[in-house]
């Protein structure tokens, strides 16, 4: 394993609730890089690992993960984890942590339980710059007070934290779009009503309107009319429906309103669009 530098905090006298063993930056190019978590004593703490080139691999006893570019692994010690360089892979370039300390042990324990143990990060993501700015500080002689790597080792779980919540967010208000659309094209020939489309959901009208602009970057009103429209493509292209008949399977109960919904959408009338 060649190592570039490896970090080791001062100690002190004060128990603190949150602090780091070491930390460091190291390629490992053999195959005696192999880490069993159950190997380094019985006192709890956590590796945060971030790999920057070639891969590894994490294996717990159900699951093996190859660890490529761009991913992160939080791993207990001790457990029934490990880590190491793999066969066909020449060499693993990481950036690491090694946290412990009871509150940050508490915190680690809730981001494994919440997130899971494996996070997929941009190497601009703050969590990365985080870990970067604690490692070359740390090796630059930066970090000569406990104290002080005590609260970057708190500020760096609480950016974890909320990196995390964000991103989570993101995925549950994707997921509620992708709701809202499957419902919307299940009863895209019917009248819906935006309050009855919220009380679905479990929004009042009001809530709605502003969650839902907010995912969709546009009305739930303009939304249901774009929506219509796509659909009507798709059925004028297919020429087995009279114009009036494909206003009234997308919902427009008035043909000429159709027509010129159409028209200001696609810059000609349905008539004229369905012509080769």
């Amino acid at each position: 394993m060649k190592r570039y530098f490896n970090f080791f905090t001062p100690s002190t006298d004060t128990s603190l609730g949150a602090t780091l063993i070491n930390c460091g930056h190291e390629i490992a190019e053999s195959e005696k890089a192999h880490v069993d978590c159950w190997m380094r004593g019985s006192e709890e703490f956590y590796v945060w690992e971030y790999t920057i080139s070639g891969y590894g691999v994490i294996k717990s006893p159900n699951d093996q993960q190859k660890l490529l570019p761009g991913t992160a692994f939080l791993a207990k010690i001790p457990s029934e984890t490990s880590y190491y360089l793999p066969r066909g892979s020449n060499h693993w370039e990481v950036v690491y942590l090694t946290i412990k300390g009871e509150e940050a042990n508490r915190l680690c324990r809730f981001i494994m339980k919440k997130y899971g143990n494996l996070f997929k990060l941009d190497e601009n993501s703050p969590i990365i710059q985080k870990t970067w700015d604690i490692v070359q500080k740390g090796v630059n002689g930066e970090l000569i007070s406990p104290y002080e790597v005590s609260a970057r080792t708190y500020d760096f779980l609480m950016t974890v934290l909320n990196e995390l919540n964000q991103h989570s967010l993101q995925q549950t208000t994707r997921g509620l779009l992708d709701k809202i659309t499957a419902w919307v094209a299940l009863h895209i020939a019917e009248p819906i009503d935006i309050g009855s489309l919220a009380a679905e959901f479990g929004y009042s009208h009001r809530q709605f309107s502003r969650v839902f602009n907010d995912i969709a970057g546009t009305t739930a009103q303009e939304f249901i009319i774009q929506a219509r429209l796509k659909m009507a493509e798709l059925l004028l292209r297919d020429g087995a429906n009279s114009i009036k008949e494909v206003a009234a399977r997308t919902g427009f109960n008035d043909a000429s309103y159709f027509c010129k919904v159409f028209r200001e959408k696609y810059g000609v009338t349905p008539k004229r669009f369905c012509k080769p």
